[in-house]
């Protein structure tokens, strides 16, 4: 891999018709992202104690409201042709320029008029949004409030008597680009992630994918899904949305249920203790039996799995780390 300077404008026009989706692990382990459509107004804190320090994250929505799971779909592109690039050997800079027509057919979005008008909006999200967090990125850990993106640039051009948006050239934060290029903390995800339609499914499959990956199961209480999804639902909402999408039965790759009543399960270390959340509705005090709910994410057997995706486990997978 070559590295470019930051300043370098690196222009990408390779396809990713046939390229392997990649996410960053970190963003499909903690909540990042609002799963509204248009993006929530209210700030969001997550903090949670593990083994290895003090995770911290929190979110601030800029003017144009929080960036949202459907936003996070430019990133994704962004991280999957970077590591692509890294894969073959070719250069690669934070500043990259993306074919709109392109990156809308491969997400499964219009190319009409409004679509572009939509990715418009995403950016800007992406952009006014701050995060600041203690995870690690390369070498350091980002004390700073940051924006997902540093900088965007839309490009036109006339077409039929009109101006039509042809490309963006995009400059990643640091942190996104070292956690690719450097520490190439990503996953293989399956392209039918772009089909869903809600962003609570979409948390869900980042969830399965990353927790459970190729093992045969994956057991959390209701309570800490909740806020691992990061929603700003009570727990008795939270519940009957989760049972619609398992009814349903949309996510890639995964199935998702709840334990049978009476049924002894051993949670994984990391479910005690709870993490603090904050930016949603207030926990009632009373602890009531959503509480003792068990969710089983397991992966679908006998069927298609995610589009190049090997039998064995994906890139490397790393654990939390702390400043």
């Amino acid at each position: 891999m070559v590295a470019q300077d930051d300043r370098q404008i690196c222009l990408f026009v390779d396809t990713l018709i046939d390229v392997p989706v990649k996410d960053d692990a970190k963003l499909m382990e903690y909540p990042w992202f609002s799963l509204q459509k248009h993006g929530r107004t209210e700030p969001f804190h997550y903090e949670k104690q593990t083994k290895h320090g003090t995770i911290r994250i929190d979110v601030k929505p800029g003017p144009y409201g929080m960036a949202t799971i459907f936003d996070k779909d430019l990133l994704i592109y962004c991280q999957t042709l970077l590591m692509d690039r890294v894969n073959r050997g070719l250069p690669v800079a934070r500043t990259l320029a993306i074919n709109l027509h392109d990156y809308m057919r491969v997400t499964g979005r219009s190319t009409g008029k409004d679509g572009y008008q939509l990715v418009k909006k995403s950016l800007q999200r992406l952009q006014t949004t701050v995060i600041e967090t203690n995870i690690k990125s390369g070498d350091e850990a980002q004390e700073r409030g940051f924006g997902w993106l540093d900088d965007y640039e839309i490009k036109t051009k006339q077409m039929n008597g009109r101006r039509v948006m042809t490309h963006v050239e995009i400059t990643l934060n640091r942190w996104t680009y070292k956690a690719i290029t450097e520490d190439r903390r990503v996953i293989t995800i399956s392209r039918d992630y772009y089909n869903l339609e809600s962003g609570m499914e979409r948390r869900l499959y980042e969830l399965a994918r990353k927790h459970c990956g190729n093992q045969e199961f994956w057991h959390i209480s209701l309570p800490k899904l909740a806020e691992r999804c990061g929603t700003t639902q009570d727990l008795r909402s939270f519940k009957r949305d989760l049972s619609r999408i398992i009814e349903c039965d949309n996510i890639p790759d995964y199935h998702i249920a709840f334990a049978e009543r009476g049924t002894v399960l051993t949670l994984p270390e990391e479910e005690d203790p709870a993490a603090t959340v904050s930016g949603g509705p207030k926990p009632k005090r009373r602890r009531s039996a959503n509480d003792r709910v068990i969710v089983t994410f397991m992966p679908k057997t006998g069927e298609k799995r995610a589009t190049n995706e090997p039998k064995t486990p994906l890139v490397e997978i790393l654990p939390p780390e702390a400043a």
